[in-house]
């Protein structure tokens, strides 16, 4: 994902200014990640998700407090944001109109500072606004291409192979969950 190097840097700055206690700089300006998508209102226009990271400020101001970590992301075709709570950015894919309304879901892949383990989160549109419908776990380092683990089973209903914790082999392991989208 292009989120990893940015991050990396923010990182790796961030680690040398405490190491040499130096305080971090008033960050004021957000990064906007810009994410085609296809075309997922039906209009025949190729739509694109913008991706607004979160606004860093100083240490004193808030660094590590997990209320200044939020990414809002937009969309091309007029539709309302969404807003993703504790990430620095996201990765945004439409996986297909999956109830055949016209309008297409989207999965949303937000993205932390550090660790590959994240969560897939599936939104449909429905009634003018993005409704949340389930998340599923999976590593987020290795793909930018997650619709491959997503196969429709009816016009309401989604498998994804999710990678879970399995207590027994203390081991992640690939599973099915069942998405219903309403």
């Amino acid at each position: 994902m292009k989120l990893i190097p940015t991050l990396i840097i923010i990182t790796l700055m961030f680690s040398f200014h405490k190491k040499e206690g130096i305080k971090p700089t008033v960050f004021n300006e957000t990064e906007t990640d810009t994410i085609v998508i296809g075309d997922i209102n039906n209009d025949k226009i190729i739509d694109t998700a913008f991706v607004k990271g979160p606004k860093w400020v100083n240490e004193e101001d808030g660094w590590g407090d997990p209320k200044f970590y939020n990414i809002n992301i937009s969309f091309s075709c007029n539709v309302p944001n969404i807003t993703n709570d504790n990430a620095v950015g996201a990765y945004v894919e439409n996986i297909g109109d999956i109830d055949n309304d016209g309008f297409s879901e989207i999965i949303v892949v937000p993205g932390w500072w550090i660790g590959c383990w994240g969560r897939l989160h599936f939104y449909t549109f429905k009634k003018g606004k993005w409704k949340h419908l389930d998340y599923a776990e999976r590593n987020v380092c290795e793909d930018d291409n997650y619709k491959q683990y997503i196969t429709k089973i009816n016009n309401h209903k989604i498998k994804i192979i999710e990678q879970v914790w399995d207590e027994d082999e203390a081991d992640r392991i690939e599973k099915p969950k069942f998405i219903i989208v309403k």
